[in-house]
């Protein structure tokens, strides 16, 4: 019942996620892919194949551009964001000693609710393939799948209370 945070709304955010994300990872933008007057490619990806165009969007990017999980993230966040908004500002909910901010300790409130149900929602048995395919089995004794998930919950949470513009960290 939120007129503003809603479906439509996240939405847009996140397909506005996903096209700053494609800018972000323009391998057109780099060094190795110019011509010069005469249209003639000097370009130094002729001299070291892929490998070098590889290295150069790798560090133009920060490692986003080779790190899809990332990518995966940043688009889910922005969907996310607002999982069941309240409606009103953080310092609202503070100040009128709301249930959820004290659950919060007045840090991030709606932020930290959205990505708490965000993450119990994926938990649920009918998304199972998807915890599967970003990374494995919950119930595997894999450490590197252990790993994969902690890093997927720490990339979401920190994602998504990056959205709380007045949270100074």
């Amino acid at each position: 019942d939120n007129h503003f945070h809603n479906f439509e709304h996240a939405s847009h955010v996140a397909l506005s996620a996903n096209k700053l994300m494609k800018r972000i990872i323009a391998p057109e933008d780099l060094e190795y892919n110019r011509t010069d007057d005469n249209g003639v490619n000097n370009s130094k990806r002729q001299n070291h194949g892929s490998s070098y165009m590889e290295s150069q969007l790798h560090s133009s990017t920060f490692g986003i551009s080779s790190d899809p999980l990332i990518h995966f993230c940043v688009v889910l966040a922005a969907l996310v964001h607002d999982v069941d908004h309240p409606g009103v500002p953080n310092i609202t909910l503070c100040e009128e000693r709301a249930q959820i901010a004290l659950k919060y300790n007045n840090k991030s409130v709606a932020e930290q609710h959205s990505v708490q149900l965000a993450l119990e929602i994926l938990d649920n048995d009918d998304f199972e393939a998807v915890r599967n395919s970003l990374y494995g089995a919950i119930s595997s004794p894999n450490h590197a799948i252990n790993k994969q998930r902690e890093r997927f919950r720490k990339l979401m949470i920190d994602m998504v209370l990056a959205t709380d513009i007045l949270d100074k960290e």
